[in-house]
């Protein structure tokens, strides 16, 4: 009833303006479309509020940046099927060790239901943003152990891709492989001022293990701008979950740097 009174006002108030005659024939069409107009902008606006809330990461933080997030959004795919990593075509640009497992010992079933995702393709967090200090404290020291103890192989950069925070890249003396290249060398990154997801480059074997199992799911652009099997990790929820995690940053070193030892 309100909104048909407004509608009414504003036809009347287009009505008595003096406008040219093709647009006084057609006041209620503009009324129509301005009284719709506002939902959606303020939608928009809402969406766009809720884009920022997810944290700075490999855009601008600003309506460029946001622009460019629902652009890519029209190339990205679904992000939970295991299907891709069974596909011939995928396997083939997925390097030569695509079929291997990296994952030492077997990866068991995450606990529990999946988090809730924000549908947006940059940054890909989990919504809503819930962080543990202690939990992304020990995984920071979990990474900052692996990467001491492999010194040989990789080190810590400032992520490329999500321009701030740390990730793991091969050292520079190590080739990476070309199927990889389309990270930027990285080949793995964490969201440690955020929940403490991640994302992570695995084979294609490990990949499906980890999404079968629960622990992680396709960024929206795999297999369009990057590989495959680039994988969202979820925050860990606790100590055995970050011990969990770095099993699989091992693992995408071990790919990575096509088969090195990681220990």
């Amino acid at each position: 009833m309100a909104t048909s009174n407004a509608l009414s006002k504003l036809t009347g108030s287009l009505s008595s303006i003096q406008l040219p005659p093709v647009l006084r024939q057609h006041a209620l069409t503009i009324s129509l479309a301005a009284g719709l107009s506002i939902p959606v902008f303020l939608g928009f606006c809402r969406n766009y509020l809720e884009w920022l809330a997810m944290g700075k990461g490999g855009l601008p933080a600003n309506v460029i940046g946001w622009t460019m997030n629902w652009f890519m959004y029209l190339f990205s795919k679904e992000q939970l099927s295991t299907a891709p990593y069974d596909d011939p075509v995928v396997l083939a640009r997925s390097g030569l060790l695509a079929q291997t497992r990296f994952i030492h010992g077997e990866l068991p079933q995450r606990k529990g239901t999946r988090p809730v995702v924000a549908p947006f393709i940059a940054p890909q967090r989990q919504y809503p943003i819930l962080v543990d200090e202690r939990i992304v404290k020990l995984e920071e020291a979990t990474v900052e152990s692996i990467v001491a103890a492999n010194s040989n192989i990789l080190c810590i950069q400032t992520s490329k891709l999500e321009r701030r925070g740390p990730a793991i890249f091969l050292q520079p003396h190590i080739t990476v492989q070309p199927w990889s290249k389309a990270t930027n060398g990285e080949l793995a990154h964490f969201h440690l001022t955020s929940e403490g997801s991640g994302h992570v480059l695995l084979s294609a074997a490990d990949a499906k293990e980890v999404i079968s199992k629960g622990w992680g799911q396709r960024h929206g652009l795999s297999g369009t701008g990057v590989p495959a099997s680039y994988v969202f990790l979820y925050a860990p929820r606790d100590e055995e979950e970050v011990k969990i995690a770095g099993e699989i940053f091992k693992a995408a070193a071990r790919c990575v740097s096509n088969g090195m030892e990681i220990v």
